[in-house]
């Protein structure tokens, strides 16, 4: 993909380096553009270095050479030539001055140019940096609004945190590993599909204070949201409680709607409710099976018997199989101590999803492993893949599968 990085004046310059080289270690095409401002924090050199196919300074736009246009297809105005070749363009950091500067469509350097000539087609991510104070001017929130209205045009939130000033609030640039993963779900045009995601383990309370659990990151639900949102889908991902904050990245993209709950309840109230129009359900979450008779209040220790009464949780996987239309794809999850193909038939017996994923489980495998061994499983002795893969892979493999499903029409 031919992406512009353009970098503004801001300390949080420095973050861009390693935002460019991210980008070129991905195999993407990239150009950066920088502005007065930026060239007032670092050297334009240490992109090339990077990977950066080439460099802009803000003063280009008026005495463009030969070498400016390599690769473009227009050769006459520079910034029409870099809005055409561009398929998507960064600005981070977006300091409050260009911030400004484009919410109000100025035209008066090579940025500014290039922003005003992109075709509607192209998306622009937008990372801001700048003072608390400046952030909540109100000069800036209507102009991050104007911005924010745009077709593909995406203003990411600032994170919170001490400035170089001193002083603490909202306002600081995005991690880079934010930024590469919001990139990276932009690179498809989107769907009037969705894809109904479920991660995490949910807890069974036992009082207030106490719960039973597992060991469950959501990690795995976190890469198959990045996954369906690159591959263009509407992304609800109803996450447990205490999944990992990785979730929160993605929590002001504009495809994602993103719900946490705790208890296996909540999960099956917020999913059921979801389910009817999503094209696809992915089960990834830990759910947990039982559920206490919960105290109101703390049980102190004399209270506490060798045994705790409970009962079965719902099972929300097999009510939404119930539930389905044959247009959806189901797919379903299975951490098993035991995982054979016995014990993987049984399991899609009782619950006939279009993918059933085994991974095996135990006091020191499977929860929290880098690369675990999965088994996807087709029913009738139909085991599709065998292997390890990192949950990015997993990720990649089970909405290939959604892909090739719903294009082929194949339910088992």
């Amino acid at each position: 993909m031919n992406i512009i990085v353009a970098v503004t004046g801001s300390i949080a310059c420095y973050k861009a380096f390693d935002l460019v080289r991210g980008l070129t270690k991905l195999k993407h095409n990239v150009r950066v553009v920088l502005t007065q401002g930026a060239l007032d924090f670092i050297k334009p050199e240490i992109f090339k270095h990077l990977g950066a196919d080439y460099v802009y300074l803000p003063q280009d736009d008026h005495n463009p050479t030969k070498e400016m246009f390599n690769g473009l297809e227009h050769d006459q105005v520079l910034h029409i030539a870099l809005a055409r070749w561009a398929q998507k363009v960064v600005i981070a950091p977006l300091s409050a001055n260009t911030l400004n500067k484009l919410g109000h469509g100025l035209a008066d350097d090579l940025l500014s140019c290039l922003f005003l000539a992109l075709k509607p087609e192209v998306s622009v991510l937008l990372f801001p940096a700048m003072n608390p104070a400046m952030w909540d001017n109100a000069i800036v929130k209507k102009n991050r609004e104007t911005l924010s209205s745009l077709p593909l045009t995406y203003m990411h939130s600032t994170m919170s945190g001490e400035m170089i000033c001193g002083e603490n609030g909202d306002g600081k640039l995005a991690s880079v590993e934010e930024m590469l993963t919001l990139i990276q779900s932009f690179e498809h045009k989107a769907l009037q599909k969705k894809v109904l995601i479920t991660t995490g383990a949910t807890i069974a309370p036992i009082d207030p204070v106490r719960f039973v659990t597992n060991a469950s990151s959501g990690e795995t639900g976190y890469w198959l949201a990045v996954e369906a949102l690159r591959l263009g889908y509407q992304v609800h991902l109803v996450g447990a409680k205490y999944s990992t904050s990785k979730i929160d990245l993605l929590i002001d993209h504009p495809r994602v709607l993103i719900d946490r709950v705790a208890t296996t309840q909540e999960m099956f109230e917020t999913v059921t409710a979801s389910f009817k129009d999503a094209s696809a359900y992915i089960s990834s979450a830990a759910i947990g099976d039982i559920a206490f008779h919960t105290s109101a209040s703390k049980l102190k220790k004399d209270q506490l018997s060798g045994s705790l009464p409970f009962e079965k949780s719902q099972d929300i996987l097999k009510h939404l199989l119930s539930l389905r239309s044959s247009e959806q794809t189901m797919i379903g999850f299975a951490a098993e101590t035991d995982l054979s193909v016995t014990t993987l038939d049984k399991k899609w017996n009782d619950k006939p999803v279009d993918l059933l994923i085994g991974t095996k489980v135990g006091f020191n495998q499977g929860f929290g492993d880098t690369a675990p061994e999965y088994i996807f499983y087709r029913g009738n002795q139909n085991i599709v893949f065998q292997g390890t893969l990192t949950k990015e892979q997993l990720a990649h493999k089970i909405l290939e599968s959604i892909r090739h499903d719903q294009t082929h029409s194949l339910h088992v």
